[in-house]
């Protein structure tokens, strides 16, 4: 019974687990891995992990730090706003503790990306530069001066453009394009034109023969900076920009042409540029567009022919309305997002709820389980014992009782062992219990034996030991004196107590049930007694001490003047 029900509580258990486990989702550390993996190759689906999957306030600091920089690199790779990014400041601070520097520059690189003013722009801006020139990496330090430079040619700090431009191409050769590329630039708003088109020309030219992604792009500016004084030269670098990027940068010849005077290639080129085809929808190339509308006044009015700004203001109303319209469904999505995100939060709180009382029932039930296991396993030790002892009561009775026919009538005056059982038993009142009580009444005896081993009845206010010893020199010739002169004090009245049920026949069983004394403390009390008397553990104890007990009486019977 209790195996099966062990195993019932064991399958219990494991379904519960098995069921918290499927319930759980997987750690927030598991999930910061995987859009590690993610953040370049699926953006969308990294943000949507972080965004949905994690909760920021649960998480430790390294995997707070790890969490923040990956939220603003999937917004940025995503070409979301990071107007909300503010907490990529803190995975800045958590790496430079830490000597995490890999993450470092990109963290300070999204930081100045995010950032709105001007000073957390340039605080960053030095952070990220001082971090690289402090480890001397070369990689770090170019993509630091990099970021310099484009936040002072955005800002118009051309002088500091410059300077960061040389160190730049002095720490990276490769890029030494890039770097002519916005010196260039730089050159071309100072007004610098023959600076502009030297560096324009070196980048157009090293991005051509390094087979550089930009190439085309450095090309391009320089044919329209050059436009402006050699409109003849630009069209032979066009012909060279058509050659390798065929039908793309349509809107160069624009610029070259004007610069001719050529009005049917103008013409032509505006008209190419005007047409619904040609004009981009896309938000990022307003300015182009912006830019032809532009142009065709200019050539307008160049030429002496009337221009409606109508046209021109006609577009930039609608451009107007496309942003109002965007920032409009902006803002939509927004209160949709935040709502879905208010959602998630109220499932995932009533999630771990659920998870919390799982738990807790759980925890109640292995407990319970573990109580009611042991409380059976209890009870039914305590029943075998029980019966064990029922059986050895009842065998004593048979023997004090029944076994007594079986003794011939010529017999009967000789005392023997049932006698001394018989006298013991009716001392603790076993007879008249066992003997006439049916079996659940046999429990209650033994129940109140039970409480003689708890000291609630002291057995010795039940056993009379001194009306027993007469007994046991009675039947067995003398035994407890004998035992009393070969002790001679060396053996506890419980012990002397003990050798005397020994002699009696009793076995180990009966003796522990008899005197309420467990199993183990009689094979102990057997050990004493062996040591005490100098006999081996092997020995009988009866057959040691009634042989010594008679060589001591022959020893004794001689006379003294032998």
């Amino acid at each position: 019974m209790i195996v099966k029900t062990t195993r019932l509580f064991i399958c219990i258990f494991l379904a519960a687990t098995w069921l918290l486990l499927s319930c759980n989702k997987p750690s927030s550390r598991q999930v910061i891995d995987d859009v590690f993996k993610l953040v370049y190759v699926q953006p969308d689906s990294a943000a949507w992990l972080l965004e949905n999957k994690i909760i920021p306030a649960s998480l430790t600091d390294s995997d707070k730090a790890d969490y923040w920089y990956l939220l603003t690199l999937s917004h940025l790779q995503t070409r979301r706003s990071t107007i909300n990014d503010s907490l990529i400041s803190y995975s800045v601070q958590y790496y430079k503790d830490h000597n995490r520097y890999d993450l470092l520059y990109y963290a300070c690189r999204f930081a100045h990306w995010q950032a709105r003013d001007k000073k957390a722009k340039e605080n960053f801006l030095q952070d990220a530069v001082a971090e690289a020139e402090r480890l001397g990496d070369q990689t770090k330090m170019s993509n630091a001066y990099e970021m310099q430079v484009y936040y002072y040619y955005g800002e118009r700090r051309y002088p500091e453009v410059i300077d960061a431009c040389r160190r730049w191409e002095a720490v990276d050769t490769v890029r030494k394009a890039d770097a002519w590329y916005m010196l260039g630039l730089n050159y071309g708003r100072m007004g610098c034109e023959d600076s502009s088109l030297y560096y324009l020309a070196q980048a157009a030219e090293i991005a051509r023969h390094m087979e550089r992604p930009g190439a085309g792009h450095y090309l391009r500016n320089y044919i329209d900076e050059l436009a402006r004084t050699n409109p003849q030269k630009a069209l032979e670098i066009y012909h060279l920009l058509q050659q390798r990027y065929p039908g793309k940068y349509t809107n160069t010849a624009l610029g070259i042409w004007m610069g001719l005077g050529q009005k049917d290639s103008v013409e032509y080129y505006l008209s190419l540029m005007e047409n619904g085809d040609m004009i981009d929808k896309n938000p990022w190339y307003i300015t182009r567009n912006v830019m032809t509308k532009a142009r065709r006044a200019y050539w307008q009015a160049k030429n002496g022919d009337s221009f409606d700004i109508r046209d021109l203001a006609q577009f930039v109303d609608s451009t107007s309305l496309a942003a109002i319209e965007l920032i409009r469904d902006e803002k939509e999505r927004l209160f949709m997002q935040n709502k879905l995100e208010q959602n998630n939060q109220r499932v995932e709180s009533k999630r771990q709820q659920m998870l919390m009382l799982l738990l807790a029932l759980l925890f109640v039930f292995t407990v319970a389980a573990s109580i009611s296991i042991f409380y059976i396993r209890n009870r039914r030790e305590k029943l075998l014992a029980t019966e064990e002892a029922l059986d050895a009561l009842r065998q004593l009775l048979w023997e004090t009782t029944i076994g007594r026919k079986d003794i011939k009538d010529d017999q009967s005056s000789i005392p023997d062992s049932r006698f001394f059982k018989k006298v013991l038993l009716q001392q603790l009142g076993i007879i008249r219990l066992v003997a006439t009580s049916p079996t659940e009444q046999n429990k209650e005896l033994l129940q109140q034996m039970a409480s003689i081993a708890n000291d609630e009845i002291p057995t010795e206010s039940l056993l009379v030991w001194k009306d027993l010893y007469p007994i046991v020199d009675t039947v067995y010739d003398n035994f407890y004196t004998r035992l009393k002169v070969l002790a001679a004090g060396r053996l506890s009245e419980k012990e002397l107590q003990l050798c005397c049920l020994l002699r009696a026949g009793f076995s180990t069983k009966e003796i522990s049930v008899v005197t309420q004394q467990s199993v183990r403390t009689i094979y102990q009390r057997k050990t004493n007694i062996r040591h005490a008397l100098g006999m081996n553990e092997k020995d009988d104890i009866v057959s040691f001490i009634e042989y010594s007990g008679e060589a001591s009486s022959v020893v004794s019977s001689f006379p003294d003047n032998i």
